[in-house]
């Protein structure tokens, strides 16, 4: 016979209520449950690529990792419908998604995700590389090549957070640039 706990039964009774308060996919395909599953895998993978030759950072790499998304999922939890109405738009037009972002908003998805990251006040060693990644070109640390190539990867892994992600290929040399590896 199988014995549940208080503390087992009040653990389950707040997981339910957990993923019945969280909102359902948009639809654009934006769904929270999947970004953050996303981000934890990104995490996890920072985790393990830093912590051979670097395990003092492994820490850091894994909140890199479980942060770097943060800001979007804040943005589209918290302004869901607005978002929509921008999305709506957007397939109305010709207009890039960008430009309508600046027309309706006064500036763009990605540039309020930063703010948002930074009003919650992370750290610089946690932010910085997230806004390195999320900018053109290769980040300029090393937390933020080891995100950049977890995200990737888990991308690759068809584990992205939403189906606008892109995949890229890496060249050995990023690789062991990121890695620290011979």
């Amino acid at each position: 016979m199988l014995q549940f706990g208080c503390s087992n039964i009040r653990n389950i009774a707040a997981a339910m209520g957990i993923f019945e308060a969280m909102p359902s996919t948009s639809a654009d395909g934006f769904n929270p449950i999947r970004c953050w599953q996303h981000s934890f895998a990104v995490a996890r993978l920072c985790e393990q690529l830093t912590s051979a030759k670097h395990p003092e950072q492994a820490g850091t790499t894994y909140l890199a990792g479980l942060c770097h998304d943060l800001g979007e999922i804040l943005f589209r939890t918290h302004f869901g419908t607005e978002y929509a109405l921008v999305r709506e738009v957007q397939r109305a037009t010709s207009l890039s998604l960008k430009t309508i972002e600046q027309q309706m908003l006064g500036v763009t998805q990605k540039e309020l995700s930063f703010l948002i990251l930074r009003c919650l006040n992370l750290p610089s060693v946690i932010r910085d590389p997230i806004e390195s990644v999320h900018h053109a070109g290769e980040p300029a640390n090393a937390v933020g090549r080891i995100l950049r190539l977890a995200n990737g990867y888990v991308n690759g892994l068809l584990l992205a957070a939403s189906g606008t992600q892109t995949l890229s290929p890496f060249t050995i040399a990023e690789c062991r640039r990121a890695t620290d590896s011979d």
